[in-house]
């Protein structure tokens, strides 16, 4: 594993960390992590050199997630979510424009969280969906109260 790998996996586990410590303390019960990022990139796989960006829980109904760059298309590896709201979804979506208002393509269909979490997983590390070249990827977001914090993987090229 070379040093950027181990960083990155040092990265997700204290995000991971982090995530739980909320919920430990407002439930008093133990939590357990059911996904470590670890890429399982074959050769020739852009997710083999991702890199990593922040989701925000500013995003509440619907968000840029990566932006865009011309001549390029977004491979995302991998997205680790935690929703928040009452009956949450997500899905994954490219378009131009604000917040992925035109030419919209959904790349998801809407992801719900299991009724008794929030955790949100997408991926292994290696490509789960490709972006239309030089679009923005963005996260909508229904259920009442939506919100989303966490890490998304991915590569321009």
């Amino acid at each position: 594993m070379n040093e950027n790998k181990q960083s990155s996996f040092v990265l997700y586990l204290i995000f991971a960390l982090i995530l739980a410590l909320p919920m430990l303390v407002a439930v008093g019960q133990p939590m357990f992590v059911t996904a470590v990022h670890a890429s399982m990139a074959g050769p020739g796989d852009p997710c083999a050199d991702a890199s990593t960006a922040k989701l925000s829980a500013a995003i509440t109904a619907g968000g840029k997630i990566v932006a865009g760059t011309a001549g390029k298309a977004t491979y995302v590896c991998a997205i680790y979510a935690t929703l928040a709201g009452t009956t949450p979804t997500l899905q994954v979506q490219d378009g131009t424009g604000t917040n992925c208002g035109s030419n919209t393509v959904n790349r998801t269909g809407a992801f719900a969280p299991s009724p008794n979490g929030t955790e949100f997983f997408l991926g292994d590390g290696s490509t789960v969906l490709v972006a239309t070249t030089g679009a923005d990827l963005c996260a909508t977001l229904t259920g009442s109260g939506a919100g989303i914090t966490g890490l998304i993987d991915y590569v321009q090229q």
